[in-house]
């Protein structure tokens, strides 16, 4: 089998209702040979070159494994030489690179280089050794330039969390939401291995999608409709707050006071739900059967600033913004507007566009839909697509970044002995109809007998991205929301029912290569550079090779249970670029009518490791319900405890040698200088010293831990033991040199505040008098992770001052 990148030979379409879109790629290697030696050209007559890459752990060095760290397009460097007034300029390419030639850039000159256009939330690298937006080389020079986006970060091993589901009315135990190590493995057997409780079903009722706001450390819940489950006591619009730490929860918001999240009559008849308080009760819950996925709310997430929560408004078809604030204001202080939506973009011919999915990714919403071929009841029109949401201008662009065709042959959810008795080979259309899912007897020789009941019905639930920028899928199956196990029909009213139905689901995974700025979706198992575990297993989309010969595989294949069920994915992916490898809830991990986690290698499609999350208690009455949903859906979104990032304040101390305020290439750096880090009250916190490079550097940690949207002064010659800094002379005096500051503000090109020297004297500040007549810098973080790498101190000699230096610049500050 031939494996390497590809690429469609027809791609854009537009998503619902057009003409069917070709997904037989074509294997290209020659034009990689070509850029391949175009850049080994390029690099050997530069003078000056680098790359600019995402520095997803945040550690200076630019990796090209484990994770593969991907470079940075479209960011405008400019460089300015020794005496030039008029900076060159060049643009990265898409893999990061840039270069300047012999013939711009002589052998020896001092060049000041500036980077800007730096995608959404995304800074420099809080490591020395990563560069910043603003650096100082001799030709010939190849340097490194490491970004960072807060989101992309996660530590090695952060705790893993799920909501797990219980049927009946709402109850004390077990826990709603678990939480379990990232290394946990098998099936647990001690209480060391076994799920911790964080949330209880009580107090959160039936949530799927999670988001955590790492400052505050709180687990945002999001309500939505489950049959033969409880909606929690704030309802369809209900919105919780969970601390992990302290394993406590509580009730936020109700949305459903601001929006509208379902039909006047529908809301009727899911006011009439009642449950027993015993599960081994059967409930036929006809009322939610129908308005699964339909109404209520789908995904959330939060973007790095983490002041709004996006959510996903099913029954409106919305993406919805909440300005709930960071760290989380009180629920009584949200007013209406306070809710911002957008609508989701739609096609209306073969059927009705159902989202779900919502996902922050480097500076952008991704949001999924399908096409619920609802009107045309043909497989052949159901149809998944990814849409981009620009948090710049706040639009949807219409035309999707992904377009998945779901016709293709997924396998089975069920095998039997044969396909007489096998179930839910294909996506189906979405169904209200109870006699159009597909049964099979489970058990005939228990009164009432026991059936599977199959219908895979698609959800783009889940988005992730892993560290080479291929998107993930997840599709899960509408069923298993609508069914449970050993419960009754939504038709039943008979007191003494024949049958009792166990649901069985067949999601599916997939994955879509990043390739020239476009997705590129699997094809018989081969997604990219990569090949799966699946090639050729008939289970997946599509390759159409010379001779119209077609193969089909899966890039993910090991998501099935023994023979039987071979799609037992229940609807999460969860992919960091830190974490590089992908995470999966499915059912059946490790035995029958279970839940849990699978670890897939990104790479491959191999399995790492399955883990147990809940199992079905065992019962002498075999036709009784169970608390847990066995095979039908019964654990929700998998998200990652991960720790906010450290914030990174600095950057360059040097000496400003003609006064002008503006940091020239030749001009030298200075080392020794003390800087020290006061609240907004002059309270010390820190202090630091410039090093050879004139570098310096606040890094928030244990012992240094600062909060946001509050100002902070950096202090320049001051450690409260020893001053540099003279307030009678108002002169610098560093290692039996004395300096005076340079001008304040007076950066120039398109880049101005990047260039220049940020110190004034201060004066006038009633909130740190005890900083009144020293040089500050004042600066405010407004997220975790920011790398403020913009506060550069520049000193004029002073020993003796000329007369050409200039006047100490002062800024009051009140």
């Amino acid at each position: 089998m031939i494996t390497g990148l590809i690429t469609p030979a027809r791609y854009a379409c537009a998503c619902l209702g057009a003409i069917a879109c070709s997904t037989a790629p074509r294997y290209v290697f020659s034009s990689l040979i070509v850029i391949g030696l175009s850049l080994l050209g390029h690099t050997a007559s530069a003078q000056v070159s680098g790359t600019v890459y995402r520095d997803y752990d945040r550690n200076g060095q630019h990796s090209v494994t484990a994770p593969t760290e991907l470079g940075v397009g479209g960011i405008l460097v400019s460089a300015y030489l020794d005496g030039i007034t008029q900076p060159l300029s060049a643009t990265t390419a898409a893999d990061g690179t840039f270069h300047f030639s012999s013939g711009q850039i002589a052998p020896g000159m001092q060049v000041r280089l500036e980077f800007a256009g730096r995608p959404l939330y995304t800074y420099d690298s809080p490591s020395f050794t990563a560069g910043s937006d603003v650096q100082f080389v001799r030709a010939p020079a190849s340097i490194a330039y490491g970004l960072s986006d807060p989101a992309d970060y996660c530590q090695a091993s952060p705790l893993l969390v799920t909501p797990v589901y219980q049927t009946g009315a709402l109850k004390t135990g077990p826990g709603t939401l678990l939480s379990f190590p990232f290394t946990a493995e098998g099936q647990p057997t001690t209480i060391q291995e076994m799920p911790s409780q964080i949330g209880m079903s009580a107090d959160l009722g039936t949530v799927w999608a999670t988001a955590l706001q790492r400052q505050s450390n709180k687990l945002v819940s999001v309500s939505f409709l489950k049959r033969h489950a409880a909606l929690g006591p704030l309802g369809l619009g209900g919105i919780y707050v969970t601390n992990p730490t302290s394993a406590t929860s509580s009730a936020y918001v109700d949305i459903s006071s601001y929006i509208n999240l379902a039909s006047p009559s529908d809301l009727t008849a899911l006011s009439a739900r009642s449950f027993p308080q015993s599960f081994s009760t059967a409930t036929a819950d006809a009322a939610a059967f129908p308005l699964v996925g339909k109404v209520g709310l789908g995904g959330a997430t939060f973007t790095p600033r983490e002041d709004q929560l996006w959510v996903v408004n099913l029954y409106e078809k919305s993406l919805v913004s909440i300005n709930v604030g960071a760290p989380l204001r009180p629920a009584n202080t949200l007013t209406p507007d306070a809710f911002t939506s957008y609508t989701i973009p739609q096609s209306l011919t073969t059927g009705v566009n159902r989202p779900w999915a919502v996902t922050y990714y480097q500076g952008k919403l991704y949001v999924g839909v399908v096409n619920d071929a609802s009107v045309s009841r043909k497989q052949a029109d159901l149809r998944a697509c990814v849409y981009v949401f620009d948090l710049t201008t706040n639009t949807f662009n219409t035309t999707p970044v992904l377009n998945v065709p779901l016709g293709y042959r997924k396998g089975w959810a069920v095998a039997g002995a044969n396909a007489a008795t096998s179930l839910g080979e294909y996506w189906e259309p979405w169904s209200d109809s109870w006699a159009e899912f597909s049964t099979n007897i489970l058990n005939s020789a228990t009164v009432p007998q026991i059936a599977r009941v199959v219908r895979p019905q698609p959800i783009l639930s889940s988005i992730g991205f892993d560290a080479n920028g291929a998107m993930l899928i997840g599709l899960m199956d509408r069923t298993g929301h609508q069914t449970s196990r050993n419960q009754l029909a939504p038709t039943e009213t008979s007191p003494s029912p024949t049958t009792v139905y166990s649901g069985y689901t067949g999601g599916d995974i997939l994955r879509a290569a990043l390739f020239n700025g476009m997705y590129l979706l699997e094809a018989n198992g081969s997604s990219g550079s990569e090949s799966g575990c699946g090639v050729d297993n008939g289970q997946g989309p599509v390759y159409t090779g010379p001779g119209n010969t077609t193969m089909a595989g899966e890039f993910y294949c090991n998501d099935q249970f023994s023979t039987l069920n071979q799609e037992t994915f229940a609807g999460s992916v969860l992919s960091n670029p830190s974490l590089d490898n992908l995470f999966v809830t499915l059912f059946n991990p490790l035995t029958t009518w279970s839940g849990g986690t699978a670890y897939f290698d990104a790479k491959n499609g191999d399995l790492l490791r399955r883990y147990e999350v809940y199992r079905d208690e065992t019962s002498s009455v075999l036709t009784a319900p169970r608390s847990t949903f066995g095979a039908s859906n019964g654990v929700g979104q998998l998200n990652a405890l991960c720790e906010a990032p450290a914030v990174s304040i600095g950057n360059r101390v040097w000496v400003d040698v003609n006064g002008d305020g503006v940091q020239d290439p030749a001009e030298p750096p200075l080392a020794g200088v003390k800087l020290s880090l006061y609240s907004a009250t002059g309270v010390r916190l820190a202090t630091v010293t410039s090093d050879a490079q004139g570098q310096y550097r606040f890094q928030s940690g244990p012992t240094l831990v600062l909060t946001y949207n509050t100002p902070y002064f950096i202090v320049v010659g001051s450690d409260q033991t020893s001053q540099q800094f003279n307030t009678t002379s108002n002169l610098l005096t560093v290692s039996n040199k004395t300096y005076q500051l340079t001008g304040w503000n007076q950066g120039v090109g398109t880049n101005a505040s990047l260039n220049d020297s940020d110190a004034f004297l201060l004066t006038g500040s009633s909130t740190a008098p005890n900083l009144n007549g020293l040089p500050v810098m004042q600066f405010q973080l407004s997220l975790p992770g920011q790398t403020i790498n913009s506060l550069d101190l520049g000193l004029q000699d002073a020993t003796p001052c000329k007369p050409a230096c200039l006047p100490i610049t002062a800024q009051r500050i009140r």
